[in-house]
Formats: structure tokens, sequence, C-alpha cells
């Protein structure tokens, strides 16, 4: 009779939870003899990390009549993480924000692909934006669309792209939208971005490191500022000699 515990200690990823440098979470395996001698019951509860700040507890019991019979049940338990974001943009169906690692998270409307999670679902809890990329600003815009700054100072976006406010260069509008980030075309470097505009109307403006101001998107009531009404999938300057 009795119980005997096994532990094992596993490393869990930075920032996981809030002011986190490091956390170490523990597996326990538990074996437990019942009072006649005729079964062990093993439960152990793993921590299976799928990504930073993200991933399921999972509890496995299993039961064993000395090598007669045996009965495993495994259940998984939610996981929240606690998100310590360094900035935060909404709007008008979804929100992003930034971690302190520069990975983006986005949630709420999907439809689009305005979360950037390579899929077109909603979701009510943060969802990590696809690709790998390291920002150092995003912004969520009105248009079901969204767009970052890496820490180069490329500019990418994704989402609703009809009237070009991805950037991406199409040459034919409605452009398509995306549910990755896709790379603003011209090679410029930006120090800030805004994604802007209405469900259907929406555009993109940035201002560079060298203090020139570009915007592209859908621009028939002059919103780009280059002296036209046409819409463009092409940064284009803000004239006027600002």
């Amino acid at each position: 009779q009795g119980t005997v515990a096994a532990f094992e200690t596993v490393t869990v990823p930075a920032g996981t939870f809030a002011n986190s440098a490091k956390i170490e979470a523990t597996i326990t395996s538990t074996l437990t003899l019942s009072d006649d001698g005729s079964r062990v019951t093993i439960t152990a509860i793993q921590t299976d990390w799928l990504a930073p700040g993200v991933g399921p507890v999972k509890r496995r019991s299993q039961t064993s009549g000395l090598g007669l019979t045996e009965t495993v049940t495994e259940e998984l338990v939610k996981f929240t993480p606690a998100f310590r974001f360094t900035s935060v943009s909404a709007a008008r169906d979804h929100t992003c924000a930034l971690m302190p690692d520069g990975t983006a998270y986005c949630w709420g409307a999907g439809g689009s692909g305005q979360l950037g999670d390579g899929t077109t679902i909603a979701s009510a809890t943060p969802m990590l934006v696809s690709g790998g990329l390291t920002f150092s600003s995003v912004s969520a815009g009105g248009s079901s669309h969204t767009c970052g700054i890496v820490t180069a100072g490329g500019a990418y976006c994704w989402g609703f792209g009809d009237q070009g406010q991805l950037g991406n260069g199409s040459t034919t509008l409605p452009a398509p939208s995306s549910a990755t980030p896709v790379p603003v075309v011209g090679g410029l470097t930006f120090k800030s971005i805004s994604a802007g505009g209405t469900t259907s109307h929406g555009h993109t403006c940035g201002i560079t490191t060298s203090g020139d101001t570009y915007c592209w998107g859908f621009g028939i009531w002059g919103q780009l500022g280059n002296g036209s009404t046409d819409s463009t999938a092409t940064p284009v300057l803000v004239s006027g000699g600002l």
C-alpha cells in the first residue's frame, strides 16, 4: 500500500507568464497501490508546449490490475497563458498586439485573413501571426487589414486587400487578400505605419526613415495624398513638399 511520485523538470519558454524570464514546470507521475494490492494506478500530469505561451495540459490516468487488466483515460485541460503586450492596436472588428520579443498576435474577426495566422477563422483569443517575423510596430485597420513594421524596417500587411491596401504591388484591382503577412513592395524602410479605412475602402500610410510619407490602397477621395484619385497597390509618395 502507498503512493510513489516521480518528478521531471522541464523549461517553459520565457515570457509565457506575466513577469517571467524563465519558468520551470514539473511533470508528475504518481503510482498508487490499492488497499487490497490488486491494482496499480499511474497518474501523470504533463505539459505539452505547442509554442511560447500556447499549449494544453494533459492529464493521463492509467489503472492496471497487475498485468491482468488495464484502463487508460486522458483529459485535456485548457491552458490560458498570461500575455504581456508592449503595444496594442484595435480596429473595427479585430485587434493586434506585440509581445516584448516582437512577435505579433491578433484576435477577433478573421474572415478576410486579418489575424494573419494563415486562416480565415475568427478567434476570441490571441493568435500568433505566422511567418516568424519580428515586428517593431503593428497597426490594425478598419478595412479588416493589418500592417506592421519588422525590426529591419520593412513593412508587411495581411487581411482584406481588394483596394490595394496590402501594398503587394498587384497591377489589377481588386487585388488579392492574404491570411499571412506579405511584404509591401518598393524596398522602402519605414519608422511608422498606419492601416486605416472603412470596411471596403481601406488604405495604408507609412513614414520612411528618411521622413517621406507614402500611402497605398483606396484613393477615390484623394486619401493617398499624391494629387490623384486613383487607387493603387503600390506605395505612392505624398506630394506637396511637406
